[in-house]
């Protein structure tokens, strides 16, 4: 028996990296996930009968919808976990350099997406009266950097996110 034994996480950025490692990690603990990235999953975790995958660009507006419906055919309308992983940086570019491109879709993956998703599932762990939602961000988010200014701003804005959230929670 697993620390997570049937609980239905949504873990985005999944196919490499930290997504990956906590996708892993969920299984062997007895989580059914629904692993969700822009890149084709990783071969070393397709043979597990409790992953399933989702194929999809984060910035689509049509993204945390089809994640739901993806997740609720393969494992019911519950999600137990949602895990905003996933994420890019810039071009360590600083605020007179970075391109308008680069600037949108750092905030669109680190920070609009995360939020999207959270709206996306609030309402079913509402109604399970459960659930968790993690939101990853790095050091950037605390140190600040000159250059990186896209990445270090969005991943500071998902850092305010979590106090808000906090804030509304209590």
């Amino acid at each position: 028996m697993g620390y997570l034994d049937d609980y239905v996480i949504i873990v985005t950025g999944s196919s490499s990296g930290i997504g990956l490692v906590t996708a892993t990690i969920a299984l062997n603990e007895g989580a059914r996930v629904l692993g969700v990235d822009v890149s084709p999953a990783s071969e070393s975790i397709l043979d597990n009968d409790n992953f399933k995958f989702f194929q999809c660009d984060l910035c689509h507006e049509s993204a945390p919808d089809q994640i739901i419906e993806n997740c609720a055919e393969a494992f019911g309308r519950r999600v137990d976990g949602l895990l905003n992983i996933a994420g890019v940086m810039d071009l360590n570019q600083s605020v007179d350099s970075v391109s308008d491109a680069m600037w949108e879709r750092c905030i669109a993956i680190n920070l609009t997406a995360p939020v999207k998703l959270m709206r996306a599932v609030i309402p079913i762990m509402r109604e399970q009266r459960s659930g968790s939602i993690v939101n990853v961000c790095s050091k950037a988010a605390l140190s600040g950097a000159v250059s990186g200014v896209a990445y270090t701003a969005s991943e500071r804005y998902i850092l305010l996110l979590f106090e808000i959230c906090n804030l509304l929670k209590s």
